[in-house]
């Protein structure tokens, strides 16, 4: 029997603002006090099934006020209502979406397959402007300064100028080895500089006035697939990062020098939340580091499969597993017992990233056949 899949975009609410992890321990439970993800809507943002054409979306939205971005895999840009999912308005670019948008005060940026940015009014959608940079763009964009920063599929770094979409710099890195994931990170930017992850297996700093390269690291040693997909994170003068399925690296943040290799080895996306660094393994546990003491807490096993993503939300956190699940761990209250919410397949990997603002969770997944949970 064939499998396809449809990638539906779900906002899940609680009643609570966010709060910062206060360092409690807590349990995985499995008995459950009260239900704690509710869907408020759903939208499917995949084209239809084909013959030969498994129409998987990697793309994910943005919260923004009371609007929700994302792009429809059929060539279609939109922003919908955060409380009905209604569509507000809607703008056909064409091509297929890889990443989140970005919102800067009353503009929305994004790029697509085909190599395109467009930065568009956030009230109606009217176009700013739009760049052809030529190759896909797979990873979010990054803002400062009024500088925006993509990493494309070919491993070049374009800085624009935010209101008028000019180029300021750009970086071409070369990439020998085509064995690879075929992905990019976010660049991330800290102070006056931009760090980079690319598919050789190296991390590099930037200065983002004019683009010059202060130091680049290799962190990888695999022969094959030694991608840095996973955007490094800058806390207290160190530069964490890690290559696909290899260990944590600690580097100092002025010379790029390797400071220490962790025997831990983080699976998705880094979360810096209250001064400390969470991640998941593809064990199902979670972990966090305290960069001040350089000391790790495991928080054990969260999820049968890998963690992907923990977020910040409500008096706790939400952890998203590989095979879609969300759990939630409430570190004021760690007597309390909260079900985890399910998209009711195995097969619905959380593969984008979700973004939470407030009470509201906005992800998007893959979904096999079958219903869709209550």
């Amino acid at each position: 029997m064939k499998i396809f899949f449809i990638c539906f975009s779900i906002v899940l609410v609680g009643c609570s603002q966010v709060e910062r992890w206060t360092g409690q321990k807590f349990k995985v439970s499995s008995p459950l006090d009260r239900p704690i993800f509710n869907v408020r809507w759903n939208k499917s943002i995949g084209p239809s099934y084909e013959t030969g054409n498994l129409p998987v979306v990697f793309n994910s939205g943005v919260i923004s006020g009371n609007q929700v971005f994302l792009g429809h895999n059929i060539g279609i840009f939109k922003s919908l209502s955060i409380n009905t999912g209604k569509t507000i308005w809607e703008k056909y670019d064409g091509g297929h979406y890889y990443s989140k948008p970005l919102v800067v005060g009353d503009a929305v940026l994004y790029g697509n397959s085909e190599g395109r940015v467009f930065s568009r009014s956030t009230v109606d959608g009217g176009l700013n402007f739009e760049v052809v940079l030529g190759e896909p763009v797979e990873s979010s964009p990054a803002h400062k300064g009024g500088r925006v920063l993509f990493h494309l599929r070919n491993h070049q770094i374009f800085c624009l100028d935010v209101k008028t979409g000019k180029t300021i710099w750009s970086y071409k890195k070369s990439v020998a080895d085509v064995t690879t994931i075929q992905s990019s990170s976010t660049p991330v930017i800290y102070g006056n500089h931009v760090y980079v992850g690319f598919s050789d297996g190296s991390v590099a700093k930037f200065r983002i006035e004019t683009g010059e390269q202060i130091w680049e690291t290799m962190i990888g040693n695999q022969v094959k697939f030694n991608d840095v997909d996973s955007s490094p994170i800058l806390v207290n003068g160190s530069v964490y990062a890690f290559a696909n399925n290899q260990q944590l690296i600690a580097l100092d943040e002025k010379t790029g020098v390797v400071l220490n290799r962790y025997d831990y080895y983080p699976n998705g996306e880094f979360s810096e939340i209250a001064g400390k660094i969470y991640f998941g393994g593809v064990n199902g546990k979670l972990y966090s580091l305290d960069p001040e003491s350089d000391q790790f807490n495991d928080h054990g096993k969260i999820s049968d499969s890998g963690i992907k993503f923990i977020r910040s939300w409500k008096s706790g956190l939400a952890i998203f597993s590989m095979k879609g699940s969300i759990y939630y761990k409430d570190t004021n209250h760690p007597s309390k017992k909260f079900g985890n919410f399910s998209f009711g397949s195995g097969d619905s990997l959380i593969i984008s990233s979700p973004d939470v603002k407030h009470s509201s969770i906005l992800v998007n997944f893959p979904c096999a056949p079958g219903p869709m949970p209550k």
